[in-house]
């Protein structure tokens, strides 16, 4: 089966440290998916995040959907560069 793969390379002014914890805090996923509306129930335990993420589904501009996912993030950043 035919694929294509696509590839972007951004460029960042910000030490790796500082992009890495930005990436590591939940709250900051919002917006980056137009699905993604929320996030709740943040909690921290050492390097691991556990976080409720809000999906938002919308059909005929009338009707929603919101789809709940947990999720825990284990955030290392050995190997940064």
């Amino acid at each position: 089966m035919p694929s294509t793969e696509l590839k972007h390379t951004f460029r960042i002014a910000a030490p790796p440290e500082e992009v890495f914890a930005h990436l590591a805090e939940p709250s900051h996923y919002v917006g980056l998916s137009p699905l993604l509306v929320a996030v709740r129930d943040v909690r921290r335990s050492g390097g691991t995040v556990d976080y409720t993420a809000v999906e938002r589904f919308r059909f005929l501009g009338v009707l929603r959907q919101d789809n709940i996912i947990d999720v825990t993030l284990v955030a290392v950043s050995d190997g940064l560069p």
